[in-house]
């Protein structure tokens, strides 16, 4: 979540001048943007001096339901049954189980979070 990208949209909003006062709906947007939480995103923002704790802690219930309420859509906050890997996560976490550097019950609770199987492993078979 760049810093420049935040403020851009904040300014787009009209909520950075005289003094960032950044509304629930610029907030949505944003999370929406960055595909992130709403958790994460309020740490940013709070980070950046762009809101204070007690506006997050008032934010951060119902994301879902304050997504829609300002016409976004919801899917961001939905539980899936499986989760998609993100960057090198599963690959690092097989290098360090090769290295003997996490155990064989290791691998397979990172391998479990993505929805894989430790016996699954190298058992696919090309299209």
């Amino acid at each position: 979540m760049p810093d420049f990208r935040i403020l851009v949209v904040a300014d787009e909003a009209g909520e950075m001048e005289p003094t960032p006062h950044l509304s629930l709906n610029t907030v949505v947007k944003l999370e929406q943007e960055f595909q992130c939480s709403r958790q994460a995103l309020l740490v940013r923002l709070e980070n950046m001096g762009l809101i204070a704790r007690t506006r997050w802690e008032e934010w951060a219930a119902s994301p879902a339901a304050t997504a829609r309420q300002f016409g976004f859509p919801t899917e961001l906050y939905r539980t899936t049954p499986h989760r998609k890997s993100i960057g090198d996560y599963v690959p690092l976490a097989s290098q360090a189980y090769d290295k003997d550097l996490i155990t064989e019950t290791d691998y397979a609770n990172i391998l479990r979070d993505f929805g894989l199987d430790l016996s699954d492993i190298g058992t696919e078979t090309p299209d």
